[in-house]
């Protein structure tokens, strides 16, 4: 391509802008732009005016009777709510000031019960010894019986049926004494039965070696102590002198009666 071919569009492009800013320039200079001015506007929609109001209508609607009002409908009631479950109820746990006060009842409780206990056992031993004094009284009332029924012996003798005559009477009294004195050897008596008039007799049974057979009361006291100091007594003094072989038979069989204190 030639010089010739890119001169020409060139040089009528610059040619075509020369003129543009040709023709704004005089156009700047001689017809300058007028500046807009804005300034604010309100709308107002016109509405059409009512019709002109009959006189006569109005007057029919003033003396019309005014349509019954009707009174507001009652309130519903809203529904029930629903029924909400009570939450489970948990066992509170005792205070530490409410286990001192238990353990106070229960300390308080137990001196209660102790105490119950012992008015208890009070008046069971009361009860017994009621039962042992009235025991006692029955007995010494059969032994006051039995002094009564008994046969009253004088100083010691003989039982009925072992009479004996001259020279062994005396001899048989003579070993009676001897008896006698042997046991009240072992007779003593406590102060405070020895203040009392207590008087008792028994009766002894002897074999040929001096050893007791057996022994009885044959009159009481009325003194259960003095009596069994009486018992006592005679068992004491064993063994006996041995009877002469003419009274063995009798000592053994009929025996002899010893009078306490005589």
């Amino acid at each position: 391509m030639n010089n010739e071919d890119i001169s020409k569009p060139f040089l009528l492009s610059l040619l075509a802008h020369l003129a543009l800013v040709l023709l704004l320039t005089v156009k700047s200079v001689f017809f300058p732009e007028q500046e807009e001015v804005y300034q604010p506007a309100l709308r107002v929609d016109i509405v059409s005016l009512p019709d002109k109001i009959n006189p006569h209508d109005l007057q029919e609607q003033i003396h019309k009777p005014s349509e019954e009002v009707k009174p507001p409908e009652p309130a519903k009631e809203p529904p029930p709510l629903p029924e909400v479950p009570k939450p489970p109820k948990t066992e509170v746990s005792k205070s530490p000031s409410k286990e001192k006060v238990d353990l106070v009842l229960k300390a308080d409780k137990n001196k209660k019960e102790e105490k119950l206990n012992s008015s208890q056992a009070i008046e069971k031993l009361k009860k017994k010894m009621a039962i042992d004094k009235i025991k006692e009284e029955i007995k010494q009332k059969e032994r006051q019986d039995l002094k009564q029924k008994l046969v009253q012996y004088k100083g010691n003798v003989l039982a009925p049926g072992t009479e004996l005559t001259g020279i062994a009477k005396l001899q048989h009294e003579s070993y009676l004494g001897q008896i006698d004195r042997h046991v009240k050897q072992y007779w003593s008596l406590p102060e405070w039965l020895a203040r009392g008039d207590f008087k008792a007799r028994v009766k002894i049974f002897i074999d040929a070696r001096g050893l007791l057979l057996k022994a009885e009361l044959t009159s009481t006291s009325g003194n259960a102590s003095y009596d069994d100091v009486v018992m006592e007594t005679v068992r004491k003094a064993v063994p006996y002198p041995a009877p002469p072989e003419k009274f063995r038979d009798i000592m053994s069989v009929g025996g002899m009666i010893l009078g306490f204190p005589e």
